[in-house]
């Protein structure tokens, strides 16, 4: 009998955002006996010369694995034994199961748009699924990240390079490395290794395979709570630096060194093998073992492939999880090149994931974050998630992507009662850095009066003094700093404010981007808007800034500070300026 078949809900809904013809690589993680398909990459993308990189299992953390074919078509097809050529090609690359997976969707089918098969021995059998969220799946799975310091030296030839990296790969599969998980006294070796130590903690992993072992105990302890995001195991490794009699011996010879003085190019440096491993949390040190060595060889061949084609630029290691996928994507980049001189290359993976280029996924600058701990002067983000309704049951339009929420005193700098616009700019300025737009810190305040000054907007008495600025002085600081343009609206009296909520509401789905607006002697940020047109109703989800307290969320919100505004919020007599930032557009 086969495994079950259930497939991410992100798979169902990227596929539904297909319309047009495509075969896929289908990726997938078993699970006692489930099968659960995790995402798709188009097999055929039409790739531009500068295009270097590829895409493959690799790129996926570990136990994901290459299980079928995904066929887009205009309506789905009832497969018989006889595959096209194409799918048949896919099918040979499967090497973890003799019943791969085979998806048929039909992108112009109303309903029921995604039949799913199983190739069983040659033979094409219809298959039932279930849809699973993304939440579900991580309360199966933790995220193991093992690190490995690679130091090396060698000739700047490819073959070097190469040899490097393989005898690097076969010494971790011969039994070379014992691996140690963090915070615990949880070391595994191979059964072919010898004991390097015999104190407590140290497991042969042919020896855990019961309910009771270590590795069981210590996820269970980690994972007390019902987690719907990875929880991440850390994981280090010792390397066996001399020869034991369990290794492969070589002939014994007497020492032979040979001085040869010459000039020759040569590189030299460190690399941080940074892999991932997503693993069952019912799995044991024996499994677990087997995934760290695949682990390494997966990183080595992602590492040779850079090696290879940016020959003597060494290479770092990247990881992302774009909610969009619901899953990690590692990507290895060359060091010292730029990410605009990546572009292509982060084209084609886009391409590749059936990802929109309209916005940066890949970019350095929005690499998964692994900060285990929360720094206490950490800025909070989306301060508005976990919000009650507005309770006008309207159509709601909001901000798109993540921001931060900068206020009164924060990084105790007093600016109390002149600071709320800066503290606005720093919140639009906040978003654009975590859509990865940018690498730039964002700017303090006297930064700030530093690029108006520079831009000779204000005189030079303006820096460093307590005075206010505006939607206007946002728009210049956005445009100088970031390239962004800025639409502005001008709204006569405080009560005229409801009367562009259609243009919020628009702006919210084109762009997504947090909206300063300024008035009187105030300033706010609006995150949203919620229009109900039968009722003529109309409320505001507004950011303030004016807070002093501690960053706590539970107080930003029962306090208001974050929430949502009839349209008597605003002064019925001020004079109001909106400053909309447009989203950059590209990858």
């Amino acid at each position: 009998m086969g495994p079950k078949l259930k497939i991410a809900e992100l798979v169902i809904q990227r596929l539904n955002e297909r319309k047009s013809p495509f075969l896929g690589e289908l990726y997938g993680i078993l699970h006692e006996n489930t099968l659960i398909i995790v995402s798709f990459t188009l097999k055929y993308v039409e790739e531009q010369e500068e295009v270097k990189y590829r895409i493959s299992e690799n790129n996926f953390p570990t136990e994901i694995d290459l299980y079928g074919v995904v066929s887009c078509t205009q309506h789905i097809k009832k497969f018989t034994d006889n595959l096209p050529l194409d799918i048949s090609n896919v099918f040979k690359d499967v090497v973890v199961t003799d019943n791969p997976i085979l998806l048929s969707y039909g992108y112009l089918d109303k309903e029921s748009n995604v039949q799913a098969f199983f190739n069983k021995n040659g033979v094409i059998t219809a298959t039932s699924y279930d849809i699973i969220p993304e939440s579900e799946i991580w309360q199966q799975f933790v995220l193991v990240r093992l690190n490995i310091p690679l130091n090396f030296i060698c000739h700047n030839v490819s073959q070097d390079k190469e040899d490097l990296i393989d005898n690097f790969s076969k010494k971790v599969s011969s039994g070379a490395a014992m691996f140690h998980v963090e915070q615990s006294d949880i070391y595994l070796t191979s059964n072919n290794a010898e004991d390097v130590s015999n104190g407590k903690g140290v497991t042969n992993v042919l020896c855990s395979e019961s309910s009771s072992s270590p590795l069981l105990l210590y996820l269970k302890k980690i994972c007390k709570e019902k987690n719907d995001t990875p929880v991440i195991v850390n994981v280090d490794v010792l390397m066996k630096t001399t020869c034991g009699k369990h290794f492969e011996s070589s002939p014994k010879r007497a020492l032979a060194i040979q001085h040869v003085t010459k000039i020759f190019e040569g590189i030299q440096g460190s690399l941080n093998l940074d892999s991932l491993i997503m693993f069952q949390k019912s799995k044991t040190e024996k499994h677990l073992y087997n995934a760290l060595v695949d682990s390494v060889c997966r990183i080595l061949k992602l590492v040779k492939q850079s090696f290879f084609i940016y020959e003597n630029i060494p290479p770092e290691i990247y990881h992302f999880y774009p909610s969009y996928l619901g899953h990690f994507v590692t990507l290895v980049y060359p060091l010292n090149i730029s990410d605009d001189d990546l572009t292509d290359s982060r084209k084609y993976v886009h391409i590749k994931f059936n990802l929109l280029c309209d916005r940066p996924i890949f970019r350095r600058s929005v690499k998964y974050s692994f900060q285990e701990k929360k720094n206490p002067e950490e800025i909070l983000n989306n301060v508005h998630v976990g919000l009650p309704p507005s309770g006008i049951n309207g159509t709601i339009s909001m901000v798109q992507g993540t921001y931060s929420y900068f206020h009164y005193m924060h990084g105790n700098f007093n600016d109390n009662g002149w600071g709320c616009a800066y503290r606005s700019l720093q919140t639009l300025f906040s978003w654009y850095k975590h859509q990865g737009w940018t690498d730039h810190e964002i700017p303090t305040l006297r930064e700030i009066q530093q690029k108006l000054v520079e831009i000779k907007d204000k005189p030079k008495a303006f820096l460093g003094s307590r005075n206010w600025i505006g939607s206007f002085e946002v728009s210049y600081v956005l445009d100088v700093m970031l390239s962004v343009t800025c639409r502005m609206l001008n709204v006569a009296i405080g009560e005229s404010v409801a009367d562009y909520a259609h243009d919020l509401a628009n702006h919210f789905k084109k762009h997504g981007t947090p909206v300063m607006i300024g008035g009187g002697v105030l300033a706010h940020t609006i995150l949203g808007i919620e229009i109900n047109d039968e009722t003529d109703e109309v409320k505001f989800l507004v950011l303030d800034p004016h807070f002093t307290g501690p960053d706590q969320l539970n107080i930003i919100q029962s306090k208001g500070w974050i929430g949502w505004k009839n349209a008597d919020f605003w002064g019925k007599d001020a004079f109001y300026n909106m400053c909309l930032p447009y989203r950059k557009m590209g990858v």
